[in-house]
Order: C-alpha cells, then sequence, then structure tokens
C-alpha cells in the first residue's frame, strides 16, 4: 500500500497538494500573476517601547534574548481581476478554493536547532487572550477554545515547520520553475514587516524540500505587498478617526455592549467602517480571537470593498495597485524628460588651454 504524501498536515488537504501545484504552476507558466494573501500568529515579537517587530524578546524578562516562533500560518492564493483590480480566489476543477493553512508546533524541533537559535519553549501568557494557541493545543490535548464545543482541536501534535515546507511552497507555487515569461508571485499581508521578518526567519533555518540545502528567505521567492501601507496613502487619518467616532456614538446608543473599536486601519476599523458603508458583510467571521486562515478571508473581503469605495476613487495610491498601461507609462516619460530639460542647468564652458610638452 502507498504511504500517504504529507501526512503531517492536518487543516490543509494532502490529497490536494499536488493538483493545487499543477493548478498554481499552469498559471504562472501562462504568464498569469499569483497573489498570496497570509497571515501569521506568534509568540510574540513586538517591543513595547518601540512598537518594533523584533524577533529575539527585549520585554518580557522570563524570555529575554529568546526567539519567538509562528505558530500558525494561512495563506489564501488569488488572482487580480484585469478589469476592476480586485482579487479573485483560484479554485481548483471542483470550484475548491487554494488555500494553505496549519498550526506549527515549534517545540517538536530538535534540540540542536532550538539551542543553535535560541528558541522560545513556549508561548508566553502575553498573547494568548490575542489567538489562545497553547502548547497544550498544539501538542492535540486541549481544543483551541475551551468554550466553544464547536472549537477547533488537533488529532496529534501539530508539526514542525520542516515537515509542511514542502506542500506550503508547492501549493503558493514557489517552486515553480521560472523563466522570463512566467508570471509573478506576490504575497499580500496587513503590515507586512511583521509578517515577513518572521517568515523569513523560519525558512533561513530550515532545509529546501528538494536540494536539502538551507532555504533562502521567503522574501527571495516574492514580490511583497503591504495593504497598510495603501489604505494609509488612500485613508487620511483624520478622516478615519471622525468615521470611527461616528460609529462608536452609535454602537453606545445601541448597544449597552458595545465595545469601541480603536485603530486606525487596523481591520477591526476597517471592517465596520465599510460595513457601515455597505460595502462588507462579515458577519459569518467570530473574530473574538484571531486566527490566520480567518483573518486572510477578513482582509481580502477588505481589500475588494476598499477597491469598491470613495477612499480608492479618489485615493493618491490608485495607481500602484492598478497597472498602468503602455500609454500612461510614454506619457509619464515624456513629462520627466520634459521637467529634466527644464530644470537642467547649462554645463559650464572649458576654456582651451595650449598644451605644452
Amino acid at each position: 500500500m502507498k504511504e500517504q504524501k504529507y501526512k503531517e498536515l492536518q487543516l490543509t488537504p494532502a490529497q490536494k497538494i499536488d493538483e493545487w501545484e499543477s493548478v498554481i504552476n499552469n498559471l504562472l507558466s501562462s504568464g498569469e500573476d499569483i497573489y498570496i494573501m497570509g497571515d501569521t500568529e506568534t509568540t510574540g515579537g513586538v517591543e513595547k517601547k518601540s512598537n518594533t517587530v523584533r524577533i529575539y524578546e527585549r520585554d518580557d524578562k522570563d524570555f529575554i534574548g529568546r526567539a519567538h516562533r509562528i505558530l500558525e500560518i494561512g495563506f489564501e492564493l488569488f488572482t487580480k481581476n484585469k478589469e476592476n483590480g480586485k482579487l479573485e480566489p483560484i479554485k481548483d476543477k471542483e470550484g475548491n478554493a487554494i488555500f494553505f493553512h496549519e498550526y506549527i508546533n515549534f517545540n517538536r524541533d530538535d534540540s540542536e536547532k532550538k539551542k543553535r537559535i535560541k528558541s522560545i519553549d513556549t508561548v508566553p501568557k502575553s498573547v494568548l487572550h490575542v489567538h489562545n494557541i497553547s502548547i497544550d493545543f498544539l501538542n492535540g490535548v486541549k481544543p483551541l477554545n475551551q468554550n466553544d464545543p464547536n472549537s477547533v482541536k488537533l488529532n496529534s501534535p501539530a508539526p514542525n515547520f520542516q515537515e509542511i515546507i514542502e506542500p506550503l511552497m508547492k501549493t503558493c507555487g514557489l517552486l515553480h520553475d521560472f523563466n522570463e515569461d512566467s508570471g509573478k508571485v506576490y504575497s499580500i499581508f496587513h503590515n507586512t514587516d511583521f509578517d515577513l521578518k518572521f517568515l523569513d526567519f523560519e525558512f533561513q533555518n530550515l532545509k529546501h524540500p528538494i536540494y536539502n540545502t538551507n532555504l533562502s528567505p521567503f522574501q527571495s521567492f516574492v514580490v511583497p505587498l503591504d495593504t497598510l501601507r495603501y489604505f494609509r496613502d488612500a485613508m487620511p487619518e483624520k478622516e478615519i478617526k471622525a468615521l470611527r467616532e461616528e460609529i462608536n456614538i452609535e454602537g453606545r446608543k445601541n448597544n449597552p455592549n458595545w465595545v469601541d473599536i480603536k485603530g486606525v486601519h487596523a481591520i477591526d476599523t476597517l471592517v465596520k467602517i465599510f460595513e457601515e458603508k455597505k460595502l462588507l458583510d462579515n458577519s459569518d467571521i467570530d473574530r473574538t480571537l484571531h486566527g490566520a486562515r480567518k483573518d486572510v478571508i477578513i482582509l481580502s473581503r477588505v481589500y475588494n470593498a476598499f477597491l469598491d469605495s470613495e477612499f480608492y476613487q479618489k485615493g493618491l495610491n490608485k495607481r500602484i495597485i492598478e497597472n498602468p498601461s503602455n500609454e500612461d507609462i510614454k506619457n509619464d516619460i515624456k513629462k520627466f524628460v520634459k521637467s529634466l530639460k527644464e530644470k537642467r542647468n547649462p554645463l559650464p564652458k572649458i576654456k582651451k588651454n595650449k598644451i605644452r610638452l
């Protein structure tokens, strides 16, 4: 009997990996660009004082100098609609959306690796309120949320990153045989600096699934994009704060249990704003706890709602998201050349002196 491939996977269908890889490779070979929208949940990694992303802990005295790790990874794969710029899920022949989603048990790494990278050995209590991913959950002992009878519970300990790297890279087109005619693979995160720093760290401490050499950083396989930057460019902070306050006032009036939204370009804030504008319905997702895959689904909805909004229509970054036409590029070059001619200072005159030998 043939041994099942990728048996370590618990949430991503192992039997679909090769088929999904073929779908993605065919798109890339035809010149179609692929967009990986992703999210990660981690053991920590943000320095309190500077709000800077740090792999190695600096604040919590119990974990000073220890490396934070990824606990959950969620990727959804999209192509971009050429007419309206919206992201459209890539589906297999049965109509299933292609994704990669797994919890990651960093404690399954071998002791040599954990010692070499100074890995943290538990999940700090200070982050459990965000995602509730505990060591007991990763070991398959407890459900994610004990107060929810429908909460996910792993059948066995979650895999470590090395055990999932091959199916992950296959599903996302990262093992594609690229040439000059291939499409590109883009990654999209909300606050991309955080996720990319952690993915780069994990990738660089893995072996390549085919060549068994040290793996390159995640960013070496993708063109990174950041929705947070897009939203900040097109949605003025002052305007968002005014809308947020209107929503909070209305919420307090109609709901005694209302909890004010506080962020500016945070996903939860944007969800409320676009729901208020009837551009988004997110009522089917409970975000009491963060989760990598559901946060990606929410982000994709927010992104497409943003493209329908007046913020995008009048936004300064409209041309960044849209591919400029050849005519636009020609006009931009003409304007640039013209500006050079107008601003260029004349070259100094060179005096001719007789050269004595």
